[in-house]
């Protein structure tokens, strides 16, 4: 059983030269993630990468997910860290800098669409202490090409004691830890299935799931089965990142102003 250790705050990774500026972790002997691969489940196909230009000309990249509601034909909100989202150098109304979200799928195809602005970030609302941003694409993804992770407000995020074995939780993102087997540097995708969530604290919310530094703005997501069939639900984002080699604590959020972003990104009243 691992011990509890603290983490603090993560930071997003990236410029464009990120291989070469940005601190690859240690991967931690037993992590249990999984690499992105043509058998990863379907939700992953909903998380992708923010690519982030700035007015000094470096490029940003963090993860982010596509976000909608059940039985949408396309989605165009994006969930994503604030501290990401506020690199973006198109402040002005030039357009010279773009902020692009791009989703590589479980088969291996690509899709790229530009962001048309933040919608909201805990900068621009009450929440000035999180780190959370809700974007809109200039054009939507077909749920055909890519089925966005839902929202909703089941209150999923509370029952960190799973009872139903069809219902459990999943942490994922492009940690940029080091092993080849793993983040790869923050080239690849990576998941941890059926992790524990746990209680509310100061920041947020806990969990027992492993993930790294360019992680930050990747989902928290819950898998249950409504009506018998399997439903997969964004409940947060990453917010948090791991202090100690002997094992690790992700915090994550979920709050009001938030939680009203999204709703108003999605047109939900």
């Amino acid at each position: 059983m691992m011990k509890s250790t603290l983490l603090l705050c993560l930071i997003s990774f990236g410029s464009s030269a990120f291989a070469d500026e940005y601190l690859h972790p240690p991967t931690l002997p037993g992590d249990p993630r999984l690499q992105q691969n043509a058998n990863s489940p379907s939700w992953l196909n909903a998380v992708g990468r923010l690519e982030v230009e700035s007015s000094d000309g470096t490029t940003t990249r963090a993860s982010a997910s596509l976000v909608g509601v059940a039985g949408a034909k396309s989605a165009d909100t994006v969930t994503a860290a604030r501290h990401t989202a506020s690199a973006w150098g198109s402040d002005d109304s030039s357009g010279k800098y773009k902020m692009y979200f791009i989703i590589t799928k479980n088969d291996g195809a690509v899709i790229k669409r530009e962001v048309q602005k933040i919608v909201m970030d805990s900068r621009s609302s009450a929440d000035t202490t999180r780190d959370w941003a809700v974007l809109k694409l200039k054009h939507p993804i077909s749920a055909q090409q890519v089925t966005p992770l839902i929202y909703d407000d089941l209150g999923l995020f509370d029952e960190f004691n799973f009872d139903d074995p069809h219902t459990f939780a999943s942490m994922s993102g492009y940690s940029g830890d080091s092993a080849t087997t793993h983040g790869n540097g923050g080239k690849i995708l990576t998941y941890h299935q059926n992790c524990r969530l746990f209680g509310k604290d100061l920041d947020g919310f806990g969990s027992w799931c492993y993930s790294y530094q360019g992680s930050s703005g990747g989902p928290v997501v819950v898998t249950t089965r409504v009506k018998g069939v399997e439903k997969h639900y964004f409940v947060s984002n990453i917010t948090g990142g791991r202090r100690h080699d002997s094992a690790t604590w992700q915090s994550a959020q979920h709050n009001e102003d938030y939680d009203k972003a999204i709703l108003s990104s999605l047109g939900v009243e």
